[in-house]
């Protein structure tokens, strides 16, 4: 199968043929991936407690801007408001992989040990139909510790 490859200034990244349809999820991730190098995308960290797990805004040269969410790099667990990600079934979109590279050039230490943890937050999404208000974001408990600003939520 013909691949073309990233630039040598890259790490390779194999991508089929641009007319070659018979793709496997590999090749449409590494296609994600590849976009994400080659085109300019911006990166802007949104906050929050820890600088891996967090929320991010990606923006595009075209001016479009998404929302990306990183919840676990273990088990590759993001999320982005672009159509790509909703539809692909990937889990990962261009934005996603920007974000990932970002964060592991601008936190390699921290980007590493993140690889082998969980995030610290959890979401907990409420029952639409019950009339208990719960909170969005709660700190596990022992990652206080670490998060001088996080409080506690709970009895």
């Amino acid at each position: 199968m013909n691949r073309k490859l990233a630039p040598l200034s890259q790490p390779e990244i194999e991508v089929p043929a641009a007319h070659d349809w018979r793709t496997t999820d590999t090749d449409e991730i590494n296609k994600r991936r590849r976009r994400a190098q080659i085109e300019p995308l911006r990166v802007t960290e949104m906050g929050g407690d820890h600088p891996i797990f967090a929320n991010f805004r990606v923006s595009s040269g075209s001016g479009m801007a998404y929302s990306v969410e990183i919840r676990s790099l273990r088990e590759r667990l993001c999320f982005c408001t672009c159509v790509d990600f909703r539809i692909n079934g990937l889990g990962t979109c261009k934005h996603v992989e920007a974000t990932l590279h970002y964060l592991e050039v601008r936190h390699g230490r921290r980007f590493d040990e993140a690889l082998q943890s969980e995030s610290p937050v959890i979401d907990i999404v409420p029952d639409p139909a019950g009339d208990v208000k719960v909170p969005r974001k709660v700190i596990v408990p022992g990652a206080a510790a670490q998060h001088p600003r996080a409080a506690r939520v709970g009895p």
